[in-house]
């Protein structure tokens, strides 16, 4: 999702995310929040979409609430750099270094990795927490991700939580 307001934050987006086979039933469905979403940021965020055995997803959609409006001065906190698909028969996963733009350290961070098709369309992700991240620092980050194919590209959205607390 994308804020493209360059003075105004949201708190507490709620999102659902349901999987419908070839006869428009549902066969899964997920819900969460993303806590906070800065101006003029743009967030990817990976779940657990569980599927029964020997279905698959013929579409899938993300119905979006907007969250509650805040006013801020922060318009970034974190970037990431050289993202990386990292092929592993068993475990694939992304590889890459975030950033840390503010002067507090930040525990458990959210990381999610979001891999694309050719075509710009999601074919898998996941995420993972990382414990801190210094202020004005960075670390290396890696996710374990699904995907049945080799992505065409991947990114990497560092994202603060209900569990991120500020560290002196």
């Amino acid at each position: 999702m994308e804020n493209p307001n360059k003075d105004q934050a949201y708190e507490d987006t709620m999102y659902q995310v349901a999987a419908y086979d070839e006869n428009g039933v549902v066969i899964g469905d997920e819900s969460g929040a993303i806590e906070l979403l800065l101006p003029g940021q743009k967030l990817g965020s990976a779940g657990e979409l569980s599927l029964p055995d020997g279905k698959t997803a013929a579409r899938v959609e993300v119905q979006v609430l907007k969250g509650d409006p805040s006013t801020t001065t922060i318009t970034e906190m974190f970037t990431s750099e050289n993202v990386t698909y990292v092929a592993d028969k068993y475990f694939p996963k992304v590889t890459g270094v975030v950033k840390n733009l503010t002067d507090k350290t930040l525990e458990d961070i959210r990381v999610s990795a979001i891999a694309y098709n050719d075509a710009g369309q999601i074919v898998g992700g996941g995420y993972t927490y990382v414990d801190f991240v210094p202020a004005n620092a960075q670390i290396a980050a890696e996710v374990r991700i699904t995907t049945k194919k080799v992505p065409a590209r991947v990114e990497l959205y560092p994202a603060v939580t209900s569990l991120t607390s500020l560290a002196p």
